[in-house]
């Protein structure tokens, strides 16, 4: 779940996959190179990152959480998330 305005702030995932299905409320991605690219997602909607794209993702909400399933192809996910400097124009190699 993530709080009213929450921000996963700009990062790569090295090395596996996540895929997330939204339950409730409405999220943003700014993703690629430099994160130029955009999409909203809202409620029934999957969401596939691949491993090595820099992606921030934002709460759309002033008032509600957005609540989502997330399912992950490592288990150790949390040593291999890189931070990723969002003014950055391509992607690093990993």
């Amino acid at each position: 779940m993530w709080e009213r305005r929450a921000v996963a702030y700009a990062h790569i995932h090295s090395g596996f996959e996540v895929i997330l299905y939204i339950i409730e409320g409405k999220v943003r991605h700014e993703f690629g190179p430099g994160l130029k690219q955009v999409i909203e997602n809202e409620a029934g909607d999957f969401i596939y990152i691949k491993p090595g794209v820099p992606h921030e993702v934002f709460n759309m909400s002033d008032t509600e959480p957005v609540v989502a399933f997330v399912a992950r192809s490592s288990a150790d996910e949390w040593d291999n998330i890189i931070p990723y400097d969002r003014n950055r124009l391509e992607c690093p190699s990993l």
